[in-house]
Order: structure tokens, then C-alpha cells, then sequence
């Protein structure tokens, strides 16, 4: 393994921290009565939508005062109109929280436009899971594997310039040389999916594995939906025999671009909080969001809708969110032209 997932593995391994942060009567008396918006930036039925209700449904028990927790969607540009509301229109009191793609949080260090928000200054609460992205095929597109779309181009769909279905779609046919040819405007990996049968897409990327083991379950179990690339840092086990993207960094330079286009997408289900959080509704959030992830019943139901739960704290999610941003110009700016279509 590579320094640099070396010392992403590094980061990802740390424990979810399980100590003693005891909640305060100030938080009891403040969260008492209350109720959390938690928006949602993708629409009903997205992999993110399982997560944030099923997140919802919990994490109010573990914070003193046991608020209502009340999930939101909001869909658009690939959660970033989700991911502006929270930066700049949702309170900073700590009844506000937000599941956003981390493409989307990353979308200021590429463009280097600020005035939406600042990702650096979002405060990290947890992450769900370490999801493996794939992007797949339906059945009669004619792809058998990835090597194939070098010489036949297929039809991806995505939904908008900062969202990961559109990034990493464009990034495989910049960086590889594919002939995929991408449709923009789609709400979604599940809208994608959902024309795929009638032609008018014949596949997509922003599928992780976790959604094609929930949402297109007997698709991806029949092979309709066929993944044809794996983009995570390390190889999955289930996906033995389907490229892993890294197999096509050939130098330093390009693995550290490949981590930040396609590793970042280890962060897959992250919750977030606006910026300028007080520092005990902070600590109060984190700790609630580390009882839920570890929390029986949650794990109980999270196993029954086939929804993967390796959860990290706010404090590994910052640590490592705050690795992407500190990227070196020139693998940013590398990154950053091969994720535009």
C-alpha cells in the first residue's frame, strides 16, 4: 500500500471513541422539547435518504433532553444546494444538521470559489459508513468489463458538475481514456438506474455498494446491474474480479490524485453541522452520533435494510476531510480538470 493510503488507513482505523463524554445539564435543559432538522441532500429513496432516516430514527435517545430528530430532503446539484443551506441559512445553535456528499463539501477546493461556503469551517459530527463507490452497467449495454468502454462508448448518466455521479463518470473517461459519454440533469444514482431498462442510459457511476445491496437489490443480485469498477482506496472482497480504479495510477502524482477524486469517497454517509457550532453542542452531537452507530438496536435495523454501518467520529472525519483540502496545488488542479466533463 501507498504512503498516502497508508495514512488514510490510518486515519479510518482510529476507534470510534466510546469514552465517557458526559452530557451536560446545560445540553439536557437546551435540547429538552426541542426538535433537530436533519436535511437530507439527495431525494426519497437514495442510499443517503436510508441512512439519514435510519440515523433520525436513533440518535434523538442519546442526546440529553432526547430532541425529535425530523429528516428533510433536500435534493440538488448533487447535495450542494443541501450543503449551502447548512453553511449559510440553517441556525448554528446545534438543531440543525445536514448528510452530504463529501464531493460536494470539496466542490470550493476545486473550483476556488468560496462564496457558497467554506469547507474547512463545516463542523464534522460522524460518518455512517466507509462506502465503496462502483459504477456500473445494465445488462444490455454490451460492457462485460471496464477495458471494454475504451473502444465502445456507453451512455452514463449524472446529475451536475459537483455531484459524484457526474465527478467520477468524467474522471474515468479523463483519466482513463473512456468513451463515456455523460447526460447530465438526473436527480440521483436511483433516477439514473430507473431509465437504464428503456435505453436512454445504459449505465452510471455514484452506486455504492451499500445501494446496490439496499436500494437495487434483486438488479444487482440477478446481474441487471452490473458494477464494472470499484473506486475506493482498498479492494472490497465482494467485488473480487471487478477493477479497482488504483490499478491505473501508475505514479506518486496520480495516486494522490485518484485519492482525493476517488478516496474521498471513503467518506461516503457524513453528517455535518454548520460552521461555528458551540464547542458543547459539538461534543454533545459527536457523542450521541458514537452511541447511535454503536447502539444494538440501531445496528439491528441497520442490518435488516442491508445497510453497512463502519462508523468514524466527528474527530476522524475532520482530521481526514481536513487531509483532502491540504492537497498539494498541483494535485488539485489535476484532480480538479478531470473531474469536469
Amino acid at each position: 500500500m501507498k504512503a498516502s493510503r497508508i495514512a488514510f488507513a490510518a486515519i479510518l482505523g482510529a476507534p470510534l471513541a466510546l469514552g465517557a463524554m458526559g452530557l451536560s445539564a446545560s445540553a439536557q435543559s437546551f435540547y429538552e422539547g426541542k426538535t433537530i432538522n436533519l436535511l437530507i441532500g439527495y431525494g426519497p429513496g437514495a442510499g443517503y435518504d436510508a441512512y439519514g432516516r435510519l440515523m433520525a430514527r436513533h440518535m434523538g435517545r442519546h442526546i440529553a433532553g432526547a430532541p425529535t430528530i425530523i429528516p428533510q430532503n433536500m435534493p440538488g446539484a448533487g447535495s450542494m444546494k443541501a450543503a449551502g443551506y447548512i453553511y449559510s441559512v440553517a441556525p448554528k445553535d446545534g438543531t440543525a444538521l445536514g448528510m452530504i456528499a463529501t464531493a460536494a463539501a470539496l466542490e470550493p477546493l476545486y473550483s476556488g470559489n468560496k462564496t457558497l461556503f467554506d469547507p474547512a469551517k463545516f463542523t464534522w459530527i460522524g460518518n455512517l459508513d466507509e462506502t465503496i463507490g462502483t459504477c456500473a452497467v445494465w445488462h444490455t449495454a454490451g460492457i462485460a468489463k471496464l477495458e471494454d468502454m475504451r473502444d465502445r462508448e456507453v451512455i452514463f448518466g449524472g446529475s451536475g458538475p459537483a455531484a459524484i455521479n457526474s465527478q467520477h463518470a468524467a474522471a474515468l473517461k479523463n483519466l482513463l481514456g473512456l468513451k463515456i459519454k455523460l447526460i447530465q440533469g438526473y436527480n440521483g444514482a436511483l433516477d439514473t438506474r430507473l431509465v437504464m431498462p428503456r435505453g436512454e442510459l445504459q449505465g452510471g457511476c455514484g452506486f455504492a455498494l451499500s445501494s446496490l445491496q439496499a436500494q437495487h437489490t434483486a438488479d444487482y443480485r440477478d446481474k441487471r446491474l452490473i458494477p464494472v469498477v470499484q473506486l475506493a482506496i482498498d479492494k472490497h472482497p465482494e467485488l473480487e474480479g471487478v477493477t479497482h480504479v488504483y490499478d491505473y495510477a501508475k505514479t506518486d502524482e496520480m495516486r494522490q490524485v485518484f485519492d482525493l477524486v476517488f478516496g474521498s469517497h471513503v467518506l461516503g454517509r457524513p453528517i455535518v453541522a454548520p460552521p461555528g457550532l458551540p464547542a458543547d453542542r459539538t461534543k454533545t452531537l459527536r457523542a450521541a452520533f458514537t452511541a447511535t452507530a454503536a447502539d444494538p438496536q440501531f445496528l439491528a435495523e441497520a442490518a435488516k435494510a442491508n445497510l453497512p454501518i463502519k462508523a468514524s467520529d466527528g474527530a476522524t472525519v475532520e482530521k481526514l476531510f481536513h487531509r483532502f483540502l491540504s492537497s498539494s496545488p498541483a494535485v488539485v488542479a489535476l484532480a480538479a480538470k478531470a473531474i469536469k466533463d
